[in-house]
């Protein structure tokens, strides 16, 4: 299994679906995971703190925990 995570909450990620497609075209397992959008507390720190709390984390390492590789895709425009 090949899961993709997206930090994005714009579920068109055509590039993570194209990449997804073109491997299971391959014979390959994927999922893709859409996370929801981080919210900075502020400019100055974006940082601060776990920027998704502990049950949606639980979720994502649940769903990864079989994965062979797991990708990231995010736009650096978005964080910032």
């Amino acid at each position: 299994m090949m899961t993709f995570i997206s930090l994005t909450a714009d579920v068109t990620a055509y590039s993570t679906r194209i990449l997804s497609a073109y491997l299971k075209s391959k014979g390959f397992n994927t999922r893709i995971i859409f996370l929801p959008d981080i919210k900075f507390e502020s400019d100055e720190s974006p940082f601060d703190g776990i920027p998704y709390d502990k049950n949606t984390m639980d979720q994502v390492t649940d769903l990864c925990k079989d994965s062979s590789l797991i990708g990231i895709s995010l736009f650096t425009s978005d964080f910032p």
